[in-house]
């Protein structure tokens, strides 16, 4: 049973090596004698592994030499070709046209692509010790301190005998309880697992310098290639990694570091020069977290459930006193975009309402976003006060706060469903206080949800615009000449949104006298049209998102700059180049979006059918504008912050 389900999975091949006929009277038979052999993909795989060790090690780690160079004829990165991400896209098979023919990243990529990938590959990391340390002593004195997980393997199941004498539902509820609790012990395991080898790699790696290799995505977006301890990562693999060479730091880099830590620790809804003042109101507490890390856990730990950033702020305390002490900075800071997707919207349709709010304007402090559609949420509750929305209001005192919505909003930009805002509100706990009162969480996720998406829908009037008219072109492509939606950046890259479609293959088992029906599947040379609808707007926002990262990173080159530590839209550097970084990404944003991208979309749309967009087509109800004057990014001085 297991041999044919390997060979009906493609990881097994048949082939008939004897065959004999028999005859007997009226019945014929024959005889025949199969072996199985690896498939021509496992067979390649098993030449590539050297042993059974690099099977089970994570093989995507930093690198202790510089990763190949991207060119137009190869692609770079690892030192493994077999390993490099590549990007496939299959030509249509009607029409093989130079238009559609992408076969690897190299033919996608543009030249300011291969420079900006190849400077990210080129900056030199090292560990950081002292983290380092802290986090692995924290760690085996099974401190959960942050983002760590236990150090011992908890145990499976701590669950009551099965109610065998009890009724359905209680079976039924004692099953779903057996159920999360196995999920989250797999969960909690699988992170002790990677602790461990976090932990092992980076003492391995410890004494030499690391590079990371970078790819692209389809989209043109750049991502580290490797596993653990890289920029790109989480908390612990941010805060263990920082630039090889310490530099001077100047008064305003000094300013800089202290912005950062204050963002670090939440304190990020007020003025840069407030952020600074409270920084250095907190000097006492930094110099205790120095000289005890281990002891004052309370004064940096981070209890965020999401987005954990315990051990970033400990890595920018320990550079902040080592800055003000030796005048030597080596922790690169960060600034990140205001929901960097809506930004996008809003620059693209002229959004006037949600365009300040994400900070395409100016103000003596931040806007927040998250907090207008929490506020607004509270308005409807105020309005109409059902059961449910009173219900609110007493739990949160009258006002709903910002993290109950941040999530919801800030996957808005990518498309997001009802359903999916309501299981935000549920994973990330804002309603567990329900079952203290005997309310039915589910119930409270239903009604909150209704809350948030009515409120997004109102408030985000434009940007929706925008999002269904990318969708629409998308759609007049495929069904006019059922080709996928293409579309070159602003930093010259060819992204091509093209999906194939899964189609199944079943596999009937017998295992132990009992019958299995189960489904594989593999991807055809067809165009999944209706996938690509749903891909169209993120995908459009997100070439947009890279490509402003690439700019940023194109222009900083050429005035100098070496070192970044980037992340889609959170913008890092040292210190001292932080200005200029933040001077630079108002600038290219302005360039981006001073031109019209969504009839620039449209132009693209119009190239591949071969004809105008059609007036009456629904398309065109989609291009309203509003009022908001692009302008006013360039004295922005929280477009990013």
């Amino acid at each position: 049973a297991m041999v044919r389900l390997a060979i009906d999975a493609g990881l097994l091949e048949r082939q008939n090596i004897y065959e004999k006929k028999i005859s007997s009277g009226k019945t014929k038979m024959s005889e025949k004698v199969y072996v199985t052999l690896p498939s021509e993909m496992i067979q390649y795989m098993m030449t590539r592994m050297d042993d059974y060790a690099s099977r089970l090690l994570p093989n995507r780690l930093p690198m202790i030499c510089r990763p190949v160079t991207h060119t137009e004829d190869e692609t770079g990165g690892l030192m493994d070709w077999s390993m490099r991400k590549l990007r496939h896209t299959t030509a249509l098979k009607e029409q093989p046209d130079e238009e559609m023919l992408r076969e690897v990243d190299p033919n996608c990529m543009s030249k300011v692509t291969r420079k900006v990938i190849n400077t990210l590959q080129n900056n030199e990391w090292r560990v950081n010790d002292r983290v380092l340390d802290v986090a692995n002593n924290l760690w085996k004195a099974g401190r959960e301190t942050g983002s760590i997980p236990p150090y011992d393997q908890g145990q499976t199941l701590d669950m009551p005998d099965f109610p065998e004498d009890g009724s359905k539902t209680e079976q039924h509820e004692w099953m779903d309880e057996k159920s999360r609790r196995w999920a989250k012990w797999a969960k909690n395991e699988a992170a002790r697992l990677q602790m461990q080898v976090r932990m092992h790699e980076a003492y391995k790696i410890r004494p030499f310098v690391l590079w990371h290799a970078y790819f692209c995505d389809f989209r043109g977006r750049y991502y580290s290639d490797s596993y653990l301890l890289h920029p790109q990562g989480g908390d612990l693999d941010k805060a263990l990694i920082m630039a090889v060479q310490p530099e001077e730091v100047t008064s305003n880099g000094l300013y800089w570091i202290k912005v950062n830590l204050a963002n670090l620790m939440g304190v990020d809804k007020i003025s840069f020069d407030q952020r600074v003042k409270w920084c250095d109101s907190q000097m006492e507490l930094w110099r205790e977290v120095v000289a005890y890390p281990e002891g004052t856990t309370d004064i940096w730990e981070d209890d965020a459930p999401k987005k954990n950033a315990s051990f970033q702020r400990l890595a920018a305390i320990f550079d902040l006193i080592k800055a003000i002490d030796t005048g030597m900075t080596q922790v690169p800071v960060q600034v990140d975009g205001s929901c960097n997707g809506i930004q996008h919207w809003a620059a693209m349709t002229r959004d006037e309402t949600i365009g300040p709010e994400v900070n395409l304007t100016n103000g003596d402090k931040p806007r927040d976003v998250y907090q207008l559609v929490a506020d607004g949420c509270t308005e409807m509750c105020n309005e109409d006060p059902t059961d449910w929305r009173l219900h609110f209001l007493e739990q949160y005192e009258g006002r709903i706060p910002r993290k109950v919505c941040k999530r919801s909003v800030m996957c808005d930009p990518y498309g997001i469903s009802d359903h999916s805002v309501r299981q935000y509100v549920l994973q990330e706990k804002h309603l567990d206080w329900c079952q203290a009162k005997g309310l039915n969480m589910h119930q409270a996720a239903n009604e909150m949800g209704t809350l948030i998406c009515t409120t997004k829908e109102r408030l985000m009037k434009h940007c929706n615009h925008g999002k269904l008219y990318s969708q629409l072109l998308c759609g007049w492509v495929g069904g006019e000449v059922d080709k996928p939606m293409s579309w070159t950046t602003p930093t010259g890259f060819k992204v091509i949104n093209k999906y194939n479609p899964r189609s199944p293959k079943k596999s009937n088992v017998k295992v132990w006298d009992k019958k299995f029906d189960l489904t594989f599947g593999y991807y055809t040379n067809e165009y999944d049209c209706d996938q690509a609808l749903t891909a169209m707007p993120p995908n459009f926002v997100h070439s947009l998102d890279a490509a402003h990262m690439g700019l940023v990173i194109d222009r900083l080159v050429d005035m100098g700059v070496e070192f970044f530590s980037m992340i889609h839209d959170s913008f890092g550097c040292m210190a001292n180049n932080m200005s200029m970084l933040r001077e630079v990404t108002k600038e290219t944003f302005h360039e981006i979006h001073q031109k019209d991208q969504l009839s620039l979309l449209r132009d693209a749309a119009e190239a591949i059918v071969g004809e105008r967009l059609p007036e009456q087509h629904p398309a065109r109800t989609h291009e309203q504008r509003g009022s908001l004057d692009i302008d006013g990014v360039l004295r922005a001085d929280y477009l990013f912050g």
